[in-house]
């Protein structure tokens, strides 16, 4: 799996291929959602997870929503 722009990390590119061995293009692991396109050889992934920002005590948690594209 070669990263084209954005960054994946090892366990998200972990679940990416587990993703991708149940046959599936989408599919949630833990915490995160992954969203897999497929666009002329090249993949485009959107991960959301929830997150609370600067992580301070009480705060309310949000959407964070990351893309990235690689080829395989």
């Amino acid at each position: 799996m070669q990263v084209i722009t954005g960054h994946l990390t090892q366990t998200e590119r972990k679940h990416i291929r587990a993703i991708f061995d149940a046959k599936l293009m989408q599919g949630k692991i833990n915490r995160k959602s992954y969203f897999i396109e497929l666009d002329q050889n090249i993949y485009t992934v959107s991960i959301v997870e929830n997150t609370r920002g600067l992580g301070m005590i009480g705060e309310e948690l949000r959407k964070t929503t990351t893309k990235s594209t690689f080829k395989i």
